[in-house]
This record gives C-alpha cells, structure tokens and sequence, in this order.
C-alpha cells in the first residue's frame, strides 16, 4: 500500500516531447521525507525557460511504506536530450563555445555564464574516456552542449567518446574528403554510419534510441593544415558534418609560418577558408577571442570558440595592476 504525502520538490528541466518540458525529480527540500527512486513527477509548458534549470514545484508525491519498492523505470521513459548547440546552428543562430574547462566543478561554475557549448580537450589536454561521464553530466546540467575534441580520426575513438556521453565530438587535421566521410561513418548509426552499436550515456532510459540518436550528434572536422585549405572544396560536400573549423595555429605551422598568425599569408589564407565555407551554405567555425569575435562574426562564422584563459590572463593582470604588484 502507497502512502501519499505532499511535498515540495526540486526538480530540473528537460525538453521532452511535443515541445513539453518534462521534470525530474531530483531531490527535496523542507520537511524530510523517506528517500526515493528520481521519477517524473509533471509536464510544464514549452513557454518556461529551458535554462532555469531549479524548478520549485508542489507534486504529490507517492512513497512506499517500505523501501522494497519496485521503481519499474520503464514505466517513465525518457526524451532524448537536445543538442542545443546543433539546434541553434540547423536555425541559423551562432553559437558560442568556451575551452579550457577541465572539471566538472570548474563547469558548474562556469554555467550561468550562458555559453552554448563547452569543449573539452582531449588531443592537447588531460581530457580522457573515464573522465567524460561527469565532465559531460555538468553540461547537461546547465544545457550546454558537450563537445570533445579527440586526438585522431579513428572511427572506434569518435564512437567510444559518443558512447561515454559527449554530444560532440571536433576531429583534428581532416584534410580529404575521405577523411571527412571516415568522421561520419564512425559518429553516426546504420543506415547513415557504422556506429558500433551500444546505448550511449545519453541513451540511458531512452525510448527508440538507435532511431533518434543521429539527429543529436554534432560533428566538428578542423580544418588547419594547408593541404585540407587546398582540398575544401570536395571537403565541404560531405553531408552530416555541422561545422567546419578553421584552426589557425596548426595552419600557420602547416604554412612554414609557426607562429605567425598575423602574418598577412596566413590572415588570408584562412578568411578565404572561411569566406569559402560560408559561400557554400555550410557553418564555419573559428578561435576567436574578445578583440576579434565581431570580425568573424560579421563575416558570416556562425560557430565561435574561444579560450578562458586569456580571461584568467587578464583578470589576474588587472588585479595586480590595482593592487600595485609588479
């Protein structure tokens, strides 16, 4: 027999079906009550802001006498979680992305800052497969799309980081058209791919997965070496790939410029990259930073990536300059 007892809960908001909102439970606050299993406890109107992700609400809650209870989580399927990123491109919009994060502490701080998508580094940085579980917990948290630069174009590495829960995933040195179809044959299911079949950690719960995943799975190929510069023409008609990414540092290097990302061959070098991809109706992408973002912005780049660090930089600069430390 279910004892039923009003409660005021804490739940977070997931877009569901239908353009509803679907509300977990979570936890609770007020007078204690027994724990329970995480159930769906309502629907709100699509009109409440997928952001305010605490969502104070009154819900009767049943709870077992015992806490033998049987939960039957296939009673409560789940929607899949959007990629917000990859929606805001497909309407057109730009999307901001932030580096640099390397713990999911460090994202939860960062989430109210409203960026669209965090990049985690995983072919220059700490990032790895244990990691990406509660790396990309915390962006969904805050409804940020994850998005996991891997170190090579090998298709079990892009399908693994899916399957650990990353949304995205950015390829680097993508030079061929080959190279570019490789990156959609490992990220996407039959019939589109060759995604080796298993539920994702964003699957879990999730009705029809296989049939659904492929809308929500977000490809990046980086464009930054002159070879791929030379080849973007074939490069940009390969379907399934969302945003195609000038990377200026290994471009300049590519150019026997090391370093010199000002320097006029490389400036044009990459705006005509970009020029190019825009004029073709695909996404460009670009690193970009506070002095510059305007500039590639009003050229058409719809995908802007930028680095914490230099925000760190200046921070702690400006702070030692008011305080007098040299």
């Amino acid at each position: 027999m279910l004892n039923s007892q009003a409660t005021r809960r804490v739940g977070h908001v997931h877009h569901g079906l239908d353009g509803d909102l679907v509300i977990v439970h979570l936890g609770r606050i007020g007078n204690p009550v027994p724990d329970v299993p995480p159930v769906i406890i309502g629907r709100f109107p699509a009109t409440l802001n997928p952001k305010d992700h605490s969502v104070l609400i009154d819900a009767q809650v049943k709870q077992p006498e015992t806490s033998n209870r049987d939960s039957h989580p296939e009673e409560h399927p789940v929607a899949l979680r959007p990629n917000q990123a990859k929606h805001k491109l497909a309407a057109g919009e730009t999307v901001c992305c932030v580096s640099g994060l390397t713990d999911p502490e460090d994202i939860d701080r960062f989430g109210p800052a409203g960026f669209d998508a965090v990049w985690l580094e995983g072919e220059h940085g700490p990032v790895d497969f244990r990691d990406i579980g509660d790396l990309t917990r915390a962006c969904d948290l805050w409804g940020m799309t994850s998005i996991m630069r891997i170190n090579q174009n090998e298709q079990a590495i892009v399908y693994r980081a899916l399957d650990r829960g990353v949304q995205g995933i950015v390829v680097p040195h993508v030079n061929t058209k080959a190279e570019a179809e490789n990156v959609v044959a490992g990220g996407k299911f039959s019939p589109v791919g060759q995604r080796g079949l298993f539920t994702s950690r964003q699957g879990y719960g999730v009705e029809n997965y296989f049939d659904n995943a492929n809308d929500q799975t977000m490809f990046i190929v980086l464009i930054e070496d002159i070879v791929a510069v030379n080849n973007l023409d074939e490069i940009l008609e390969v379907d399934h790939i969302d945003v195609f990414f000038v990377a200026p540092s290994d471009l300049a290097s590519s150019m026997g410029l090391i370093g010199q990302l000002d320097h006029p061959e490389v400036v044009a070098t990459r705006e005509g990259a970009l020029k190019k991809i825009v004029e073709s109706g695909r996404v460009a992408g670009t690193l970009t930073f506070n002095d510059d973002v305007n500039h590639y912005t009003d050229m058409g780049v719809r995908f802007v990536m930028t680095s914490s660090g230099p925000w760190i930089d200046a921070g702690a600069a400006a702070f030692k300059s008011a305080a007098g430390i040299s």
